[in-house]
């Protein structure tokens, strides 16, 4: 697995700046992954508990539509538990972390932070 990750960086490209499509947790999240600016996203507040709609396109089911394996680690912060808007129903095929800033940390993520 480390020669993967030296390969990844010696053949990668490495992004020394950034930007963010909204200044705001759930806004920003969605324009990730949808790709989309923030005028057109269904995402505008960061007013909670407004799932991801399950007909929004997601750059990870766009992945997995190519053979694409997805994953997601930390926080989703994109709905909660049972909603249409949770990682599995958006494209991401593994997830460990949390889905709102109100979810418990499981354990295996303060082991690995």
């Amino acid at each position: 697995m480390v020669d993967d990750l030296g390969c990844l960086e010696s053949e990668g490209i490495a992004f020394s700046q950034c930007y963010s499509g909204c200044t705001v947790c759930a806004p920003a999240r969605a324009t990730l992954m949808t790709g989309k600016h923030m005028d057109k996203a269904v995402l505008r507040g960061s007013t909670g508990g407004i799932p991801l709609p399950a007909e929004e396109i997601t750059i990870p089911e766009l992945l997995e539509k190519a053979g694409y394996v997805t994953g997601g680690f930390r926080k989703w912060g994109l709905v909660d538990i049972g909603t249409e808007g949770v990682p599995e129903a958006q494209g991401i095929d593994l997830f460990m972390g949390i889905t709102t800033k109100s979810t418990p940390i499981p354990s295996i993520l303060i082991i690995l932070c």
